[in-house]
């Protein structure tokens, strides 16, 4: 069933996520990736306007989010109601605030300096929304910044497919934001953490440990907080076509296989002599995944190259499918990748953080239209807020370890307009820590606790 608006046109879960929200001042959107979220949020903010005239929202979002989604769906669901967007430097977005408007939105980033802002500047607002709330999940300077100025609006809002990547101690400070803790039971982290969850030593030091969750304590706390939460799962309000996801495992070859090898070397000697910090053991972590995949940063930034047999393998499967979606994490991938592409005659093109946003929405829609093949996507600039279902393939040319970032990622391909059957193919090395991370994205992961891993993998 469908509901339509003015200029647009709801699917039933979509106009009933609005309902939900309507009625409550604090109310956390936590349905799946592509279900809609940001949608339902300017219908809601539209009937907001209607009745407080004179009133101002604030709407916080990735950066790469704020003109190609955010922006451009208020222009074209609602657009009468006035936007202005504010990036940094300083200058810019206080002139974007500056101007007569309806609706202000801005990156997450610029929590901090919101909170710089005396009282006066929150006369008018009375409305926030934050989407990707778990930008705010850890106690960082964003996380109290944003902490600082709720007070000033009454009306919250959050928005975010995957509100835990598994740990329930990532809900606190997003429902701190929401509900000051009423939800919650408590507005003390430690007290949360103590009830929901237990330590796991995992060395000698005592800050060698992993928290867990306690055995049903996640329906515990969706009992706690179903009041101010709505959620609904893709599959279950649009008949969607079937998606597999699969691993294509292969043997790195010799040249690969011994750099690997000398590097968890490393790692073995620096975890027995007890003197290994989570810096330095992220750092072997990254060099163990970059090795495997093909090429490795030395510490001045310079990429040695080991083997493009990975790149080759990915092009591979590129040409064996319609249009494929294609995730990296560095720089170098996107370059080796990209040059093969060319050789092959492949029509290619790429989205990283250097792509501005009329560039991002240009090749967006090139891809979508079908003029390239294959478009290389990198994890952390391009895992949020893009519709790629021209795709019928979905490629991981090496783990990402951030497990959010995974599902949104994936989520790209497999959404509402999709009418293919998609797969989703995690590329792993053999015997090396590829395999141990996509097997660990459904919880937090530690560091410490993959070289160890990656290390018993090898003495097997």
């Amino acid at each position: 069933m469908k509901l339509q608006h003015k200029n647009y046109t709801l699917y039933q879960h979509q106009g009933e996520t609005c309902d939900f929200i309507a009625m409550r001042d604090r109310a956390y959107i936590a349905s799946t990736m592509g279900c809609g979220k940001t949608l339902c949020i300017i219908h809601d903010v539209d009937r907001f306007l209607q009745q407080n005239p004179g009133k101002k929202v604030l709407i916080l979002a990735p950066k790469s989010l704020l003109h190609s989604v955010w922006e451009a769906e208020f222009n074209q669901f609602t657009p009468w109601i006035h936007v202005s967007v504010g990036t940094a430097p300083a200058a810019k977005r206080e002139a974007a605030f500056a101007k007569p408007a309806d609706v202000y939105i801005t990156n997450i980033d610029a929590l901090d300096w919101l909170a710089k802002k005396p009282p006066g500047f929150f006369t008018d607002y009375d409305y926030i929304a934050i989407d990707e709330a778990t930008s705010i999940k850890n106690n960082t300077a964003r996380t109290k910044a944003a902490q600082k100025i709720k007070k000033y609006f009454n009306i919250r809002r959050l928005l975010s497919g995957t509100p835990t990547a598994g740990p329930l101690i990532d809900l606190f400070y997003q429902y701190l934001f929401l509900d000051d803790g009423v939800s919650l039971k408590t507005n003390s982290y430690y007290k949360f953490r103590q009830v929901m969850m237990y330590a796991k030593q995992n060395g000698p030091h005592p800050n060698m440990k992993t928290w867990h969750n306690k055995p049903g304590m996640e329906q515990v706390v969706a009992q706690w907080v179903k009041d101010i939460t709505i959620r609904y799962v893709l599959e279950e309000v649009v008949n969607m076509p079937p998606k597999v996801v699969a691993p294509y495992r292969y043997k790195p070859n010799a040249k690969v296989e011994l750099a690997y090898k000398k590097m968890l070397h490393q790692a073995e000697l620096q975890l027995q002599s007890g003197t290994i910090t989570a810096i330095n053991a992220a750092s072997l972590t990254t060099k163990l995944l970059q090795i495997a995949s093909g090429a490795v940063y030395d510490e001045n930034g310079n990429v040695h190259l080991v083997d493009t047999q990975r790149y080759e393998l990915v092009l591979d499967i590129v040409n064996n499918t319609p249009h494929a979606v294609v995730f990296y994490n560095w720089r170098s991938q996107r370059e080796f990748m990209m040059d093969l592409a060319s050789k092959r005659g492949i029509d290619a093109t790429f989205i990283d953080g250097t792509v501005n946003n009329n560039k991002r929405k240009e090749r967006v829609n090139d891809f979508q239209a079908g003029k390239y093949k294959v478009i290389f996507l990198q994890v952390k600039a391009a895992s949020h807020g893009l519709t790629l279902t021209k795709a019928y393939t979905t490629i991981w040319s090496c783990p990402s370890y951030l497990a959010d970032y995974y599902q949104q990622a994936n989520a790209r391909v497999y959404r509402i307009g999709q009418k293919h059957r998609t797969l989703t193919i995690n590329i792993e090395a053999e015997n090396t820590l590829d395999g141990i991370v996509y097997s660990k994205l459904n919880g937090k992961i530690n560091d410490i606790d993959l070289l160890n891993a990656a290390i018993r993998a090898n003495r097997i």
